[in-house]
């Protein structure tokens, strides 16, 4: 303990400069204080010489009066060492309320001392001890058990801060991978799947197709949204002095998604050119965009393709695998012996019966001549298909006689038939007077619905 009079030293590192500002204005108090309590020793002594003599003591300079002199002699602290605990004391205790007041007014801290919290950066080292190990560009992994629910068992990349990442268990992490420009300066994004694999062909995700009790089945087309990897660029916009700030994909999204919740329809048909191959070095992600609004709707929803949807960074094949390997979707690769990839039928029930009253064709109408030089141009159907078609149709004759109403048949497709640019040619349908129309051509009870 402290004798009387002796100063308090401030032994202190940077750090706690504060602390030693407040012990050397501890010390200054002090040195005041000491020269009141002589002071004040001075004035008692001399009045108790006053009171022998029963006479008043003459006022000198610097004396002060018997009211002020009762006052500082209240204020004259004990021992020293009692003032440095207690101004100590009461120091911290403002402190400890200044830095209350201070949480609760300002947001951010000025200064790295003033921090109630810090949080430490760990080595590599450290992390290795823990079982993470460093891959590349700011990714780090940890290996474990498969059957763990948290297990990462899907990795995938997508590219441009506009993505989308549409299957239901898996996880877009919007933070770009370090030190990766991507295809097309496009930043690169990773998105994982958590858990086992999801089969999309379950019937939560593959609702049955049936007519309304109303009668009604509403579809709706949607052709050549040409998306990209990217935000895209506007070719056409409409009005046109909009082509500058004009911003491809998201403009035709807010368009598409608007009719979606206008029309509400019971299908969806995609009929080519979903993506802009040209403009989509990752075709993976322009087809996530291009059928996220349906799966987050939880619209079915079929596919066909058109002539620049396999000119990105994923052939035919490829392209349609992607899209029927997702939620809602019910397109298909189709029989390998026929020509083209996405020949399939779908069939929608009765209001009040599984008979077939609906029968949908997809047919791949393929992208362009294979003989450019004697038929240039657009590339068509082929006669694989067609008996395909025949007898596809013949199978269904079957189930098609026991539905009691009226059946009906469409076929859609990208690329129109040949036949279809003669216009004068007569109707296909006997007795019946029937104009033709841009993308539907009637073949006796069967709508072939185009896009191109």
């Amino acid at each position: 303990m402290k004798q009387k009079g002796e100063k308090t030293e401030a032994l202190t590192v940077d750090k706690d400069k504060s602390a030693s500002k407040k012990i050397n204005e501890l010390n200054i108090k002090l040195e005041e204080e000491q020269k009141e309590e002589e002071k004040s020793k001075n004035i008692k002594e001399s009045q108790e010489k006053a009171d022998k003599a029963n006479t008043p003591p003459q006022k000198q300079e610097g004396d002060v009066s018997a009211d002020f002199e009762e006052e500082v002699s209240k204020n004259v602290p004990p021992k020293n060492e009692e003032v440095v605990e207690y101004k100590e004391a009461e120091g911290a205790e403002n402190d400890s309320g200044k830095a209350n007041d201070k949480k609760e007014k300002r947001k951010m801290e000025s200064s790295r001392f003033d921090l109630d919290i810090l949080y430490t950066i760990p080595t590599k080292e450290q992390l290795n001890e823990k079982g993470w190990y460093y891959k590349s560009n700011g990714i780090w992994v940890k290996y474990g058990l498969s059957s763990n629910k948290n297990a990462i068992t899907g990795f995938d990349i997508l590219f441009g801060d506009d993505c989308v990442e549409p299957r239901p268990n898996w996880k877009l992490i919007k933070t770009p991978i370090l030190d990766i420009g991507g295809v097309s300066g496009l930043e690169a994004y990773v998105t994982v799947r958590k858990g086992p694999r999801i089969d999309y062909k379950k019937k939560e995700y593959q609702p049955t197709l049936k007519i309304n009790p109303d009668g009604k089945f509403k579809i709706l087309q949607v052709a050549d949204l040409h998306f990209s990897t990217g935000v895209g660029k506007c070719l056409d916009p409409v009005p046109a002095e909009t082509k500058k700030s004009c911003k491809a994909d998201p403009r035709t999204l807010e368009f598409l998604e608007k009719v979606l919740d206008i029309e509400k329809p019971d299908l969806v048909v995609l009929t080519g050119d979903q993506i802009f191959g040209q403009a989509s070095p990752d075709a993976e992600t322009s087809i996530f965009k291009a059928l996220n609004p349906f799966i987050k709707r939880k619209i079915p929803f079929a596919v066909t393709l058109g002539n620049h949807d396999d000119e990105g960074s994923l052939i035919r094949a490829e392209v349609m695998s992607l899209s029927s390997n997702l939620p809602f979707s019910f397109a298909s690769l189709g029989p390998e012996e026929v020509a083209g990839v996405g020949n399939y039928v779908l069939t929608v029930q009765g209001p009040k019966s599984k008979n077939p009253a609906l029968s949908l064709y997809f047919l791949d109408s393929h992208s362009y001549s294979q003989n450019p030089k004697v038929t240039p141009g657009y590339d068509w159907l082929k006669e694989s298909q067609l008996k395909w078609l025949e007898q596809l149709h013949n199978s269904l004759k079957k189930d098609v006689s026991s539905y009691s109403h009226i059946h009906l048949s469409m076929g859609f497709f990208h690329i129109p038939l040949p036949e279809f640019r003669k216009l004068d040619q007569p109707s296909l349908v006997s007795n019946v007077k029937v104009s033709l129309r841009q993308g539907i051509i009637p073949v006796q009870d069967q709508y072939l619905v185009e896009s191109g």
